[in-house]
This record gives structure tokens, C-alpha cells and sequence, in this order.
């Protein structure tokens, strides 16, 4: 069930990452 949350989540931080770069 972790993975699960921690999917989108992760999702969400490279998608700023690649704004931000």
C-alpha cells in the first residue's frame, strides 16, 4: 500500500525537478 502513495508522490517531485531545471 506504500508504494501505492509513494508513486504519485514521486511523480509530483520529478515534475517540479524538471521545472525547476
Amino acid at each position: 500500500t506504500t508504494i501505492l502513495i509513494l508513486m504519485p508522490t514521486i511523480s509530483l517531485i520529478e515534475n517540479k525537478m524538471l521545472k525547476w531545471a
